[in-house]
């Protein structure tokens, strides 16, 4: 992620099986998995952390972006590659699936014949 909330970059490679994110309060345990979720298709206002898309991209920056590489999802037993560029100037984001311009829904279609849940499962931000 790029941009995203207080990260200005930022990787995580997570593995094959459960993966968990800890850390003291504070540190961005939920910044990245709203980046997740948001780059997959969720809704940004089931996450209960910002009002706009706009209110992701870090303070002070004009854009940011999320990507995720799912391993062998792609056809062909490809890796596929979702990405979400957000635009500070307006509250649009815009995604892409291998480069490939595509709509929330796709993403979100493509999400569900995978069987990824893309709603997170923490409790809500205050």
């Amino acid at each position: 992620m790029h941009n995203f909330l207080t990260y200005t970059d930022a990787e995580c490679c997570p593995g094959p099986k459960l993966n968990i994110v800890v850390g003291p309060n504070g540190t961005g345990k939920s910044s990245v998995v709203c980046a997740i979720c948001l780059c997959l298709g969720g809704s940004h206002k089931s996450l209960d952390r910002a009002e706009k898309y706009r209110d992701f991209v870090k303070k002070g920056m004009d854009e940011g972006f999320v990507e995720v590489e799912l391993y062998r999802a792609g056809g062909n037993g490809q890796n596929l590659l979702v990405r979400m560029d957000i635009s500070s100037n307006n509250d649009k984001a815009q995604w892409s699936i291998n480069g490939a311009s595509t709509s929330r829904k796709a993403v979100k279609e493509t999400m569900a014949q995978l069987s990824i849940q893309v709603k997170p499962s923490f409790p809500p931000h205050t």
